[in-house]
């Protein structure tokens, strides 16, 4: 197999997955934010810690909330940052499912809509590159 195959094999599939990814990040929140629930929360804690050994450590947030039934519901965040992206006390928009407030994550600007596009726009210029080279291959 020759060595442009490959790298149109690998374009393509890396393409693809990142604007799969990219794609199904979007319309997840979307549809969180067309069929969940929004309230306000506070910044309880942020827990210091690293996902594996020897790597970075990063400060993950804490949220709590009020549910639409007035229980109080507490989650840690997913995502970490160093330095913090939020502060201790600090008031923010949360976007969670009625029946699954385990899903609930921060209405922020780059998670909602910058984080997806970045998987998209990487999908897309994976495309750009693999036409090149298939341009390239055709005028040889």
């Amino acid at each position: 197999m020759s060595t442009q195959k490959i790298y149109i094999m690998v374009f393509s599939t890396l393409s693809f997955i990142f604007l799969g990814i990219g794609i199904w990040l979007y319309m997840s929140k979307m549809e969180l934010l067309n069929k969940g629930l929004e309230a306000e929360g506070e910044i309880i804690e942020l827990t210091l810690k690293s996902n594996k050994p020897h790597s970075a450590k990063m400060y993950f947030p804490v949220i709590a909330f009020k549910l639409e039934n007035g229980n109080i519901h507490q989650k840690q965040m997913s995502f970490g940052s160093n330095p913090a992206a939020y502060d201790i006390g600090q008031k923010v928009s949360v976007l969670y499912y009625k029946d699954k407030p385990e899903t609930a994550i921060i209405n922020s600007t780059f998670w909602m809509y910058i984080f997806p596009w970045i998987f998209i726009g990487l999908g897309i210029l994976l495309e750009v590159i693999l036409i090149i080279i298939l341009v390239f291959q055709r005028n040889r």
